[in-house]
C-alpha cells in the first residue's frame, strides 16, 4: 500500500473498491492531496465505498497508512 498520489503516470494500480471499480490510487489521492480523514468523507467524494461496503476497512487502512507517512515527513522537515 502506497501512499504516494498517482505512483507512476498512466497505471493507476489494483481496485480498491471493487463494486464501483474504484482504484486504490483515487483513495490515496483523495487522502494525500484533498486532506480527508474519515471513511464517511472518502465514500462522499470519490464514491467507493458505496456498494457493498466491503472495503471499508481497506479504506480505513489506506488513511491510516497516509496519514502516518504525511506525520513522519512533516516531522522530518519541522
Amino acid at each position: 500500500m502506497s501512499c504516494s498520489p498517482s505512483g507512476c503516470s498512466g497505471c493507476q494500480g489494483p481496485y480498491l473498491c471493487h463494486c464501483l471499480k474504484i482504484h486504490e490510487s483515487t483513495i490515496t489521492d483523495a487522502v494525500v492531496t484533498l486532506g480527508l480523514r474519515t471513511v464517511r468523507e472518502i465514500c462522499q467524494q470519490t464514491g467507493a465505498g458505496g456498494g457493498c461496503m466491503a472495503c471499508h476497512r481497506k479504506i480505513a487502512r489506506v488513511i491510516e497508512a497516509c496519514c502516518a507517512t504525511q506525520s513522519r515527513t512533516s516531522l522530518a522537515v519541522g
